[in-house]
């Protein structure tokens, strides 16, 4: 088995293998998805994960001008071929609805600079001065990074905010145009879209702020895929714990609220601990539990939250409360 990296979900078609191959890819159909495979793995010094993420961002670049993607985290590691397609197969409806919501979005990442001698002779002009002068900056500045992330959250479909990099940078923010799960006329819509948005946060200081935008990109900041990888030991492992191995998932659950109840009147958070991640792994629906002797399971991950895509996770719709139980 030769190991690659997943960097990417596409519809399977959208990508032609001559242009798989132009963009040092593999394309891998998996029903109506597309796997994106690389085959290298992230280097480990800062210098090769710097030029990793460059070649990501072109990559991502360049597979959303062919239709949705779900871009994959830079830094995953090369894992079985079978195994990423034995994960595909599992997961492909939650990944096809996942794939289906990006649909006509894009991300642009906005840098908001202010001129701190333009900010600071307006301020003297209210005959302020030194500590004064200096602690109503701080104060307009704090002020300002609310108002910018309230502008920009109004006008884009989604939003969150950045860490600002660098002094002049007064605030930082990753910005979704085009409406999640709807069909949209890409491109006049989501360019206006973006503008509105960037019209309304240089008019928070109008004459001292400078608005950049970097994109379009697949939404990396808000529907980014990792991979959790589950060994063939850790399943044995999780097996023993709950005293089941292949099982179907209702008498699995039945056993974890057996085992946690008796736990439960023991006061043994230990033991409520290991029965919870248990359940978890074996309730996964992973596929063939020795492809390549380890399964993948994807999750989808936005900068300020992660949700699950596996079916005891809390995304996507594919749960009913019986699930949860």
């Amino acid at each position: 088995m030769t190991g690659r990296r997943l960097c990417g979900v596409i519809t399977a078609g959208s990508v032609s293998a001559r242009r798989a191959a132009a963009l040092g890819i593999e394309i891998e159909a998996v029903g109506s998805l597309a796997l994106c495979l690389a085959p290298f793995a992230p280097g480990a010094s800062r210098r090769q994960r710097l030029k990793g993420l460059l070649w990501d961002r072109r990559l991502q670049e360049a597979l959303l001008a062919t239709g949705p993607v779900l871009p994959v985290r830079s830094d995953t590691p090369c894992l079985p071929r079978e195994a990423l397609l034995s994960m595909a197969e599992a997961h492909g409806t939650a990944l096809e609805a996942a794939l289906e919501r990006v649909r006509d979005t894009e991300e642009h990442q906005i840098v908001v600079r202010w001129d701190p001698r333009e900010v600071l002779r307006r301020l003297a002009a209210e005959a302020l001065t030194g500590s004064a002068l200096i602690a109503a900056a701080e104060h307009q500045r704090t002020t300002l990074r609310q108002e910018i992330a309230a502008a920009l959250g109004t006008h884009a479909s989604d939003s969150l905010e950045r860490p600002a990099e660098e002094p002049a940078v007064v605030a930082a923010a990753a910005i979704v145009v085009g409406p999640y799960g709807a069909r949209t006329d890409r491109g006049s819509r989501n360019e206006q879209q973006l503008d509105q948005a960037l019209e309304a946060a240089d008019a928070c200081l109008p004459g001292a702020l400078t608005v950049s935008a970097n994109g379009p990109l697949p939404l990396v900041s808000f529907e980014c895929l990792a991979l959790d990888v589950t060994t063939a030991a850790t399943i044995e492992h999780a097996a023993e714990t709950l005293g089941l191995a292949e099982a179907p998932a209702q008498v699995l659950r039945a056993r974890r609220r057996e085992l946690l109840k008796a736990a439960g009147k023991a006061g043994d958070g230990t033991a409520i601990s290991a029965i919870k991640k248990a359940a978890s792994v074996l309730l996964q629906p992973s596929g063939p539990r020795d492809a390549g002797h380890l399964t993948v399971t994807p999750r989808l991950e936005r900068a300020d939250r992660a949700t699950e895509i596996a079916a005891n996770g809390p995304h996507l719709g594919d749960m009913t409360s019986s699930d949860a139980a």
